[in-house]
Formats: C-alpha cells, structure tokens, sequence
C-alpha cells in the first residue's frame, strides 16, 4: 500500500474508499453514503486500485526474481 501510495496518483477519497470496502470489509453501500459516492463509484474505485495493487505486485515478484 506504501508503493501504492507514493507510486499512483490516488485522491484521499479514492484511498479511503479503497481502504474501507477492500481492506477493512465495509459494505460498498456503507462507504458510498459516507464517502458521498455512488455505490458504482464504489466498485470502480476497488476494481482500479485493486488492479494497481496486481500491477505492483508483478513489478515486485520481477524485480525479486531477477535478484534486483
């Protein structure tokens, strides 16, 4: 999430909303009414951070099997 953060250009609203639904298991609908997003808005945030979050991962899991 650190990598994330610093790497991508995520909004405090985006991060928030990652972090509420994605990683502390909130309902969508819940984060949507306290966030002040639609339910959509919701799920796009997690798919796109999520496949970020792959993204990174890849680069990670590449650089470590090239001993760097």
């Amino acid at each position: 999430m650190d990598r994330l953060r610093t790497t991508s250009a995520l909004t405090e609203t985006t991060r928030q909303a990652f972090e509420m639904v994605a990683l502390r298991g909130l309902p969508a609908r819940e984060v949507a009414a306290e966030l002040e997003l639609s339910v959509d808005d919701v799920y796009r945030i997690k798919h796109r951070v999520t496949k970020r979050l792959r993204n990174l991962t890849e680069d990670l899991r590449a650089l470590h099997d090239e001993g760097g």
